[in-house]
């Protein structure tokens, strides 16, 4: 017991010693100015946003929604502040007080509590099966508690995403599927969203891609025709289906944008590898473009080069998308290869296995307008700054080769 006392004195003692060069030393300012924090909090908070809403997460809408909230919450937490005080002094009265409290304190909580008492205390939290340790809220709570917001408000899309995905980690996709839909009512077609909900969908249905899933992911693949989720989706529904060309086609676009993750790498080869061999087939049977059966063998070859004065603007990183769109038809490319702007320069072909749909062949097309792009965001849309070739008309058809410089700046 004796050994107990000594060595708790030991520790008291080690501690209030740590405080004596902060006590003692002038401080300029006390505490941090309550509403420079919530300002600095309210412009992080603004710039994630942003991020989401360039990235697609978060459409217009739902961005000035979540805005306007977040401005709101401001004014009332910049109604409430006050001004930290300031002490220029040595806080010798304070370090006396602690020397002499702080030990008796310690000393008549512990006659007082005692170790069992802690011990009932630990057992009683351990004890509710709905809440964590250390008393936060478990994700059952939370969720009834966003539930419950979302009856209140039932358009809020970006809670309702939340929920969604909650329902989903916890296995409860029934309950996910409805949630995502009524996103997907709220922003429309947006490619994350029809994406996240063709997932909690294929799910639902014991992980069957074919269907409605399906359907979804090719609307996103209009607006985001490299996206990786929805291309390796779509390979597992044509695989399904026993359309096992179509399935490696389709995650050999994914490859190059998983070449920097070792295991989702290896998983891809892994994959393509199986569906070979349930199809029955080799390397040498998965051309550069669909079966002949389907579509004449279409093969546009372009080599690309970035203009001199523009190599000081470019990053090796950047994003090069090399696509073939349609002169007259729909908007979304109708075959894409992704590189790096470090490729470059580089040689690539065109062909029909980069097609998104059988409707959108190259071989659909007696002419094309091929480009060249380098962008700094993930996805190839144009936005300002990003660099372009000018766009050059080609039959797809006995096609020549093409040569594309990269020369201008999108204003």
């Amino acid at each position: 017991m004796t050994i107990f006392w000594v060595v708790a004195a030991l520790m008291a003692m080690t501690g209030l010693l740590m405080l004596v060069p902060a006590l003692l030393r002038p401080r300029a300012k006390a505490d941090e100015d309550l509403n420079a924090r919530n300002v600095r909090i309210a412009r992080e908070r603004l710039a994630e946003l942003e991020a989401e809403r360039t990235s697609g997460v978060l459409s217009d809408v739902l961005f000035e929604q979540s805005k306007a909230e977040l401005e709101g919450n401001l004014i009332d937490d910049l109604r409430e502040g006050r001004e930290a005080p300031l002490n220029a002094a040595p806080a010798r009265l304070t370090l006396a007080v602690v020397w002499l409290l702080v030990p008796l304190a310690a000393l008549l909580l512990y006659l007082n509590l005692g170790a069992p008492r802690l011990l009932e205390i630990q057992a009683s939290q351990s004890a509710s099966p709905h809440t964590e340790q250390g008393g936060k809220p478990s994700m059952e709570e939370m969720l009834i508690k966003l539930e419950a917001k979302m009856k209140e408000n039932p358009d809020n899309a970006e809670g309702w995403y939340i929920l969604g995905r909650s329902y989903s980690s916890l296995g409860r996709y029934p309950e996910a599927v409805a949630a995502l839909e009524r996103v997907h009512q709220l922003v429309g077609d947006n490619p994350n969203i029809l994406t996240a909900l063709a997932d909690v969908q294929a799910l639902a249905a014991g992980g069957k891609v074919s269907g409605r899933p399906e359907e979804l992911l090719r609307k996103a693949l209009e607006q985001a025709p490299e996206d990786s989720t929805a291309l390796w989706m779509l390979g597992m529904a044509m695989r399904e289906q026993g359309r096992h060309k179509e399935a490696i086609a389709y995650w050999r676009r994914v490859i190059p944008q998983v070449q920097d993750d070792p295991k989702a790498s290896a998983q891809l080869g892994s994959l393509i590898e199986r569906t070979l061999k349930e199809g029955g087939l080799s390397e040498a049977d998965i051309p550069a473009a669909v079966p002949a059966a389907e579509a004449p063998g279409v093969e546009i070859r372009v080599s690309v080069v970035l203009d001199e004065k523009l190599k000081e603007k470019v990053s090796p990183g950047d994003s090069l998308f090399i696509m073939a769109k349609a002169i007259e038809g729909p908007p979304m490319p109708l075959a894409v290869v992704k590189l790096k702007a470090g490729d470059l320069p580089a040689e690539v072909a065109l062909n029909d296995a980069m097609a998104m749909s059988p409707d959108l062949r190259l071989s659909k097309f007696p002419k094309v307008l091929v480009l060249a792009r380098i962008v700094k965001g993930a996805g190839p849309n144009a936005q300002s700054g990003d660099m372009e070739s000018d766009p050059v008309e080609t039959a797809t058809t006995g096609a020549a080769p093409l040569r594309l410089v990269i020369g201008r700046i999108i204003p």
